[in-house]
C-alpha cells in the first residue's frame, strides 16, 4: 500500500506561510532554497490542503511584487505579473505517494528553473536565473 502524499518526500520544502489545513511549498532547486519566501524569486510552488494540490512555476504573490515593483512597470499599460511571470501546472487532488510519482512525473518539475525578479540600475524589470 502507498504512503500518504508528503510534498517534503518530493523535494520541496515547507514555508513558514500556513492558514488552518493548507501548506505552502518551494521546490528546493538550489542552496537559496532556504524555507522562506523571496517575494522576488520565481520558481515551482506547491500548495497542499488535505488532498487538494495545487502546483504554479512563478511567482509566490504576483500582486506583492507588482506593488513593490509599480513604478518600474508604470509605463506599460495593463502589465500584469500574475500573467507574466505565472504558469499553472497542476490542481486536482494527490492522495498517496504512487499519484504522485505519476503526477509529478508528468508535470516534469524538476526540469523547471528559478529566477529573480529586480531592478538594474537604470530602474529596468530584470529577470535573472539563478
Amino acid at each position: 500500500m502507498s504512503s500518504v502524499f508528503d510534498p517534503l518526500d518530493f523535494g520541496f520544502v515547507k514555508l513558514p506561510m500556513q492558514h488552518e489545513g493548507l501548506c505552502f511549498y518551494e521546490y528546493r532547486c538550489g542552496d537559496f532554497c532556504d524555507g522562506q519566501i523571496d517575494r522576488h524569486r520565481i520558481t515551482l510552488y506547491l500548495s497542499q490542503d488535505g488532498d487538494f494540490v495545487t502546483m504554479w512555476h512563478g511567482l509566490f504573490d504576483p500582486f506583492v511584487i507588482g506593488q513593490a515593483l509599480k513604478d518600474a512597470v508604470a509605463r506599460v499599460e495593463g502589465f500584469d505579473f500574475h500573467d507574466a511571470y505565472n504558469t499553472p501546472l497542476f490542481r486536482g487532488y494527490i492522495q498517496t505517494e504512487d499519484e504522485a510519482k505519476v503526477i509529478l512525473k508528468a508535470i516534469r518539475f524538476e526540469t523547471f528553473k528559478a529566477s529573480v525578479l529586480r531592478l538594474d540600475e537604470h530602474q529596468r524589470l530584470c529577470c535573472d536565473r539563478l
